[in-house]
């Protein structure tokens, strides 16, 4: 079985392990697969936020995704949307949300840029026409992006947040770690609160 190295980019916020590429001239090496820079996020449309805002992008489709937002047009729909339309997107998205957040995780206050995620409430994958909403995002940080994507933190129309402990008390670790955000209230946006309706959507999707 052929050995692969592995290099950390700890610039990424997923998949942070990257193979090397084969070495120049190696006879023993052969590719007939795609370039996929070490995972499919080429090749596959990015489900998570996290990835997303790793995804390829065009500037000339962030210009225009800009002018739309400006317009009060959140809609990207699933007939236009690709891997880099996804990437573009979630430019346009996480860069509004972070904004009004002042860019800080709105539960714990993190300010490190590289830790935060903008992260939509009613995920990409189920209404287009709120895809860039920014009343359909909050700026959190990674491990708070990914206890909220995985249904274990659950916000409240009032923004207070609520650990699942049905969903997560198999797991002491996590439910310890999850503990001191039970109860407490995310900070206030300058501008384009979460929308109830949204935060109501969300709640229905967690197991």
């Amino acid at each position: 079985m052929d050995e692969q190295t592995l290099v950390f980019d700890d610039s990424r916020k997923i998949n942070p392990w990257l193979p090397t590429a084969p070495t120049a001239g190696d006879p023993t090496e052969k590719n007939d697969e795609p370039a996929t820079n070490g995972d499919l996020s080429d090749t596959v449309e990015p489900t998570s936020d996290a990835a997303a805002e790793e995804a390829e992008y065009s500037d000339e489709e962030v210009s225009a995704l800009e002018r739309q937002t400006e317009e009060g047009d959140y809609e990207v729909p699933d007939a236009t949307a690709n891997v880099k339309t996804r990437g573009s997107a979630q430019r346009v998205f996480a860069k509004k949300v972070k904004e009004n957040y002042g860019w800080r995780c709105a539960l714990t206050g993190i300010a490190t840029r590289s830790y935060l995620i903008a992260s939509h409430i009613v995920p990409w994958g189920h209404d287009q026409s709120i895809r860039l909403d920014p009343a359909n995002g909050i700026c959190l940080s990674v491990f708070v992006d990914r206890a909220f994507e995985q249904g274990h933190l659950l916000i409240e129309d009032d923004l207070t947040v609520r650990v699942n402990w049905d969903h997560v008390d198999q797991d002491k670790v996590l439910a310890d770690k999850l503990r001191p955000f039970d109860g407490s209230s995310l900070a206030q946006p300058k501008a384009s609160p979460p929308n109830p309706d949204y935060l109501q959507r969300r709640r229905e999707m967690s197991p």
